[in-house]
């Protein structure tokens, strides 16, 4: 009997199938054949519709969609379902089946065509992708996108990929040359293009199918380990219960399992090591991340496979990466295998040549790894514990200036010194030193830890820094207490009681809700409820705790000045009205600020008992009256103690003078009493000043200072005696001042500091009231302006460094730095204030370049706002004065000059407070004005003096909207008006108008100007000859009819609300075009319109006159802001545009002096 043939799995046609279907399913099978896609006709065999369920599957042998848009649209869940689909379509047309897969994944890469056979399985396949290189499409590819239609394709293309991986391995076509050489061959190749979306997308597909794998090797691995315990357990059973067949069965199931494990783990290896080979040292840093991604995801399936010192290797090298996103991932990655106490017996070699690395990365520059490496060297500490230099090196990390850090830095430091496990060895320890620690508590013990260590190693640096940094995560620095304990009964030495007691001085302004240090400050956000009731609660703790307890620290260090100035400070943060309810007198504490204030010559303590004083004088107080009582014995005692120095005493003894000056000045800087009106003793002081200590005169200017500002702002003004005593005051202190000022010598900067801060206070309360003949007034003083200019000058801007480098700087420098900036400051905030004029602000303008703009970006950002807010019609003229003023200082400065004109075109560039009209405004008045002024000396014959004035300008130009630069009513056209045919021609030749060719060009001007004539002539010859040529004149709008949407300088404000013109559903622009114009205006175009059609023969003449007369209307009605401008040295002055709306009140600028926190 001959052998049965095989089933043939043909395809079956129209024809196969005519007898049993209908004419309508017989016309659905032919679309399908000829290649129609129309999923509304398609029928399946049996002549109905395929259900919704299998959308994904073939029908008619094509799938209905393609992969890309699957991916794209649908959700992960259908998957499977459009997978089956195509397996399905492989075993009957296996070439369209991978053709199809090869599309998907070009597709992925945004490419865009087909694709035949032989390129699908050409031998080479790098010429294939090279030569389509061409079908990508501009822009983001599709998993870089951020737009709507391929927000989630990276995510869906990667559970794609794997999904497809799984089944593939699941059909058993893991062996089958479709897999191996056609689909992994194409994602290695895409992988290895130069193109970047293929390369970015191929490694990305590439690493996915690695982590597919992944994830069934770790499902395989996991089953044969199950087979291998039922074979020995089977195994061991008795002879009689044993079964053969089950043990066979068992071994030829664990021998595929190792086969198909086998397999994997080639293919894993293959495909990883020839992407990571070459995409770990990729240009491009997503493609970095990518692999690094990925790498960790297999550590964490594979971990036997991956974590190993051939894979390790590529995380160690990329902690290195330039990138901060590559150090990034690479630490999490690192972090998850860490975690993991299986690997740690691997990480020795890791370890051991990458550890100085990981430690040198938590000084990393991005704060996100910084956090990574505090993580993993935690974690490194466990098996592998670091040197006890390099943990300290880590802890004085605490004191950095960055808070994300620094608290990094203050949980490492707990973990490492203060856990329970330090703090019992530290106990053993000192069983047998002097500081015998084994009765404490380990709160006590650990807060006396802390101490050690900050003697150590805080150095000059504030114990601000180290309390902000443990403040979160340590509750030791609430436990007063402890604190208490160890001051009065630790037997600490001299240097740790001080350091305790700073520590106990910062812990109660943080319990308090004070702020951390200044530079830790990252927005002041205001504090939620649960944060303002828990300060409640600490600052109740504290209160009741050190109400009873101070007087007892006071008494036992009132000797060491150096706890009791911090001892001092404590009573400013208390809540007095809880002395009258817990039943507690306060003037023990009283006896002690006095003792304190008149007794001690440290300058700090009468600061800060001075200052103690101040919550117990508020009108609120239970005690107010016998706190005013007591506070007007201690100004009276040291303003008798002061006249009687400086009166009676001939040759004034420094050592006592300095105390008893500081005493009146702290009394008179916190506290209001006219007893402390020493003006004549601080005036004797400041006449001798030339032969005294820098430290007498500074005192002296500060009394003179604060009591003066108590004068003015307390005194009544309407009686005659008291204003003349301010006027003798003022100009004695105004004369010792400004001699001091121009000295040069080192108080020189103080002494200005205290000059402008009492300006500001004397001229805002003098505004007050009718000035009379003979009055002080600063703001008509000319020759005072200039003197306080040239001393701002000589002192804030006498760098001569070309870069700012604060981190680079030394005590010494940053102190100058705060000087020179609070200078500038003051002057500023004298000019914002009207007491001086709009000169200020143009002098400062014109230093606005490096390193100035770096090192006063603050202030200047600052002054930009407030003078846009006080000008906002004028405002382009100050940075307008200050290039001008610069340029002709130093024309031939062309780095200079160009910076200085980037810094100030984000002056004018910033529309803040401002309605985007009339910041366009300003722009082009500026522009104007500059052109007015580099040509004002302009002849036919030669270039104008002050032309190379148009390269500053120039760096402007990028704040011009396009229409704004080249439109008809632009700056371009504005200019070449005033340009000679002459220049015109000549312009692209000669050198001397390099600066005006430049200029043009930035506006938007043709390379040639010759063409640029001749196209100018051109328009002027030819007339328009209808309606749509012409222009109209709409609401003050200059514009075409053509191009009426467009927005025209000049145009009213309207408030959009929110809404775009326009924007109204089902209004197009032909619809709002008719809606704009008013029916006679209609009735007249179209009239017009029809004359010009039936009329065709007819002179232009009359045409030529009613387009003249429209401009001409145009012209009239045009605003006058942007009529002409011809230069005149008057028409930018702006002490003739004064804006007289201004504020009276002080506007201070950030870096505010520090004499004028009070008055201000």
């Amino acid at each position: 009997m001959p052998p049965k043939k095989a089933a043939s799995k043909r395809k079956p046609t129209a024809s196969h199938s005519s007898t049993k279907r209908s004419k309508k399913n017989e016309n659905a099978e032919t679309a399908s054949d000829s290649g129609e896609d129309d999923p509304g006709r398609r029928t399946n065999e049996g002549g109905e519709k395929p259900s919704p369920r299998k959308r994904g599957k073939k029908s008619g042998g094509r799938t209905k969609v393609k992969l890309f848009d699957v991916v794209t649209n649908e959700k992960a869940e259908k998957f499977d379902v459009v997978l089956f689909g195509w397996f399905d379509k492989f075993e009957e047309t296996r070439d369209e089946a991978v053709i199809e897969i090869v599309e998907f994944l070009l597709e992925s890469c945004g490419w865009k065509g087909s694709l035949d056979i032989d390129e699908v399985y050409a031998e080479d396949i790098a010429p294939v992708i090279h030569g389509h290189v061409a079908n990508v499409l501009q822009g983001p590819h599709p998993i870089l996108s951020r737009g709507k239609p391929h927000k989630n394709f990276k995510y869906n293309l990667g559970l794609f990929v794997q999904e497809f991986v799984q089944q593939c391995v699941a059909k058993g076509m893991i062996d089958d040359d479709f897999f191996q050489e056609t689909f992994l061959s194409w994602a290695i190749h895409l992988s290895l293009s130069a193109c970047y979306p293929f390369r970015h997308t191929g490694t990305f597909i590439g690493l996915s199918i690695v982590t597919g794998l992944g994830s069934i090797l770790e499902k395989k691995q996991t089953t044969a380990e199950q087979h291998e315990s039922h074979l020995i357990a089977e195994r061991a059973k008795s002879k009689k219960k044993v079964s053969s067949q089950r043990i066979e069965i068992l071994e030829l199931q664990i021998r595929d399992l190792n086969k198909d494990i086998e397999t994997i783990m080639e293919i894993m290896e293959e495909v990883s090591t020839q992407i990571l080979k070459h995409r770990t040292k990729d240009i491009r840093p997503d493609i970095r991340t990518t692999g690094v991604i990925q790498l960790g995801e297999w550590m964490v399936q594979c971990k036997e496979e991956f974590v190993q010192d051939k894979y390790l290797k590529y995380l160690g090298w990329a902690l290195y990466d330039k990138s901060g996103d590559v150090r990034h991932e690479t630490l999490a990655a690192l972090l998850n295998v860490f975690l993991d106490p299986q690997n740690q017996g691997k990480l020795s070699d890791f370890t051991e040549r990458f550890k100085d690395r990981l430690v040198e990365m938590l000084r990393d520059v991005d704060e996100r790894v910084t956090l990574q490496a505090f993580e993993i060297v935690e974690q490194l500490m466990t098996f592998d514990p670091l040197a006890k230099a390099t943990c300290d090196a880590i802890a004085r990390l605490m004191l950095s200036a960055k808070p994300s850090r620094s608290h990094a830095a203050g949980r490492f430091f707990q973990r490492t010194y203060l856990s329970d496990d330090s703090v019992e060895s530290w106990k053993e320890e000192s069983a047998d030193s002097e500081l015998n620690c084994t009765d404490w508590s380990n709160e006590e013990t650990a807060l006396c830890m802390l101490v050690m260590w900050c003697e150590d190693h805080h150095s000059n640096t504030p114990l601000e820094y180290v309390v902000d940094s443990l403040w979160d995560d340590l509750p030791l620095l609430t436990d007063w207490k402890a604190m208490t304990f160890l001051l009065l009964e630790g037997g600490m030495q001299g240097p740790q009681e001080e350091i305790l007691a700073d520590i106990i001085r910062v812990c109660v302004i943080r319990a308090t809700g004070g702020d951390p240090p200044r530079e830790r400050r990252l927005t002041k956000k205001k504090p939620s409820r649960a944060d303002e009731r828990k300060i409640e609660e600490t600052s109740k703790l504290m209160c009741q705790h050190f109400l009873k307890n101070l007087p007892d620290l006071i008494d036992k260090f009132a000797a060491d000045e150096g706890v009791l100035q911090h001892l001092v400070a404590i009573p400013t943060y208390f809540y007095v009205d809880y002395y009258d309810e817990w039943d507690i007198s306060p003037e023990k504490l009283w006896a002690q600020l006095k003792e304190a204030i008149t007794k001690s010559s440290n300058s700090k303590v009468i600061d800060n008992a001075c200052q103690s004083l101040v919550p117990f004088l508020k009108e609120t107080a239970i005690a107010h009256f016998t706190a005013v009582t007591f506070c007007h014995e201690i100004c009276t005692e040291a303003a008798d103690d002061l006249k009687r120095m400086v009166t009676i005493e001939e040759n004034l003894d420094e050592s006592d003078l300095i105390p008893a000056l500081h005493r009146v000045t702290m009394l008179l800087k916190y506290h209001y009493d006219d007893v402390l009106y020493c003006f004549d003793e601080f005036y004797k002081v400041l006449s001798s000043w030339s032969t005294l200590s820098e430290e007498i005169v500074e005192l002296a200017l500060f009394g003179a200072n604060y009591a003066l500002t108590w004068f003015v702002s307390r005194g009544a003004l309407e009686r005659r005696t008291v204003l003349d005593s301010i006027k003798v005051n003022t100009e004695k202190f105004v004369k010792y001042s400004v001699e001091i000022v121009k000295s040069g010598e080192e108080v020189s900067p103080k002494a200005f500091l205290s000059l402008v801060d009492y300006m500001s206070v004397y001229e805002k309360r003098m505004k007050k009231r009718e000035r009379r003949p003979g009055d002080v007034s600063f703001s008509s003083d000319q020759p005072f302006e200039d003197f306080l200019l040239d001393f701002v000058e000589s002192f804030s801007f006498s760098s001569d460094k070309n870069d700012f480098l604060p981190t680079q700087m030394t005590e010494e420098e940053v102190d100058e730095f705060h000087y020179q900036s609070e200078a500038l400051a003051g002057l500023l905030r004298l000019q914002l204030g009207q007491v001086l004029s709009s000169k200020v602000a143009i002098f400062a303008l014109k230093h606005n370049y490096k390193p100035y703009s770096m090192m006063y970006e603050s202030i200047y950002k600052s002054l930009a706002e407030k003078l846009r807010e006080k000008h906002p019609h004028s405002y382009y003229k100050f940075p307008l004065q200050a290039s001008q003023m610069a340029y002709e200082e130093d024309p031939d400065s062309v780095v200079m000059l160009k910076d200085l004109g980037s810094n100030l075109a984000s002056f004018l560039g910033d529309g803040v407070r401002l309605r985007q009209q009339s910041a366009r405004e300003q722009i082009i008045l500026f522009h104007r004005h500059s052109i007015a002024y580099a040509l004002s000396n302009m002849t036919d014959a030669e270039a104008p003096d002050r032309l190379s004035f148009l390269n500053t300008a120039g760096m402007f130009t990028s704040r011009l909207l396009p229409i704004d630069k080249s439109g008809d009513k632009g700056v371009l056209p504005y200019l070449d008006a005033r340009l000679s045919e002459e220049i015109l021609s000549t312009l692209d030749f000669e050198e001397d108008l390099q600066p005006l060719r430049n200029y043009r060009l930035l506006l938007g001007a043709k390379e040639v100007a010759a063409e640029k004539s001749k196209s100018k002539a051109a328009k002027k010859t030819a007339k328009p000859t209808g309606v749509a040529g012409r222009k109209k004149k709409k609401k003050g709008i200059v514009a075409r009819v053509g191009n009426a949407g467009a927005p025209k300088i000049g145009a009213p404000d309207k408030k959009s609300k929110g809404k775009r013109r326009g924007s109204k559903k089902g209004v197009t622009p032909a619809k709002r075009k008719a809606k704009s114009i008013s029916p006679a205006k209609s009735a007249s175009l179209s009239s017009r319109k029809e004359a010009s059609n039936a009329s065709a023969t007819s002179s232009q003449s009359e045409d030529d006159s009613d387009v003249e007369k429209e401009e001409e209307d145009e012209d009239e009605g045009e605003g006058e802001e942007l009529d002409e401008v011809e230069y005149n040295e008057e028409s930018t002055d702006l002490a003739s545009h004064g804006n007289r709306r201004l504020r009276s009140d002080m506007t201070e600028l950030e870096g505010n002096t520090i004499f004028s926190d009070k008055w201000n």
